[in-house]
């Protein structure tokens, strides 16, 4: 079995561990017990399947039946390439949106409504990573440093010359950026449109929440494996994924570049710099 495979059937495994996770609902949005995870290959597996059928002018596809339909707060984000270069992130902090639906309206809002990028295009797609990342244990913080970097993402609000501002950092942010909790807030504070030198007390006026997420994130090349093991599983001819391959030849990509820009509006909220 090809190290490709090993690491899908791993994240297969565990998604089927997840769906018999004992779970509970708080304020509307699931949370697992005991550990338990929620976040599954499926997920980025249909964020895919929605922007293809848009490229292709294809019908949009369901969400899988094993896919929870509860109320969820979540994030869809692509990269590209090696480098993982940010593509397009956006999201919701709505705790009123049934997955499924979110799911495939922000997996195609990200794709192709993110202010800071072009719209994703097919010949980019052997390139993509999807990751869906799902919102759990929203909780005050006490002050600007009452979260842990990698553990913590945070969303900021605060005012500025009467107006209110807001913006949000995904946990894996301060993280890969290799910022202290002053580089962070301050860095989303210019996120958010703050103009001028940032003080501390501007940083002691905002008010945090913080949050953790699930996350599942998926390669193209392992979504063509996991939709050709998911046909071959159909037709009875194979059981599990190790007999399952990649596949399909595409057109190198072009970098397209970002572009300055925020989409922020109470719902809508690009996550990453």
């Amino acid at each position: 079995m090809t190290r490709q495979n090993d690491s899908l059937l791993n994240k297969t495994n565990s998604a089927a561990a997840n769906n018999s996770a004992s779970q509970q609902v708080t304020n509307g949005v699931i949370v697992p017990n005991n550990g338990g995870k929620i976040a599954t290959i499926d997920m980025p597996v249909h964020c895919f399947d929605v922007i293809i059928a848009h490229l292709s002018k294809s019908k949009l596809p369901k969400c899988p039946n094993n896919v929870p339909n509860e109320n969820f707060p979540l994030f869809v984000t692509w990269k590209k390439g090696h480098q993982r270069h940010l593509r397009g992130c956006i999201g919701t902090f709505s705790q009123n949106l049934p997955l499924h639906e979110g799911l495939s309206e922000y997996a195609h809002t990200s794709a192709f409504r993110d202010s800071r990028f072009d719209p994703i295009t097919l010949h980019e797609m052997p390139h993509l990573h999807c990751a869906v990342s799902l919102l759990v244990c929203f909780e005050p913080a006490r002050h600007y440093r009452d979260w842990l970097i990698g553990i913590h993402g945070i969303r900021i609000e605060y005012r500025q010359h009467h107006r209110s501002m807001s913006a949000v950092y995904l946990p894996e942010v301060a993280r890969d950026q290799g910022w202290n909790h002053v580089e962070t807030v301050n860095n989303l504070m210019r996120k958010g449109g703050f103009k001028g030198e940032i003080t501390e007390m501007d940083r002691q006026a905002v008010l945090v929440e913080r949050f953790q997420s699930e996350k599942m994130s998926i390669s193209y090349e392992e979504y063509l494996t996991y939709k050709k093991f998911q046909q071959q599983q159909r037709n009875g001819e194979i059981t599990t994924l190790d007999g399952a391959g990649g596949g399909g030849g595409c057109p190198p990509s072009s970098n397209g570049g970002p572009r300055n820009g925020l989409l922020c509006n109470g719902f809508l909220n690009s996550c990453l710099p």
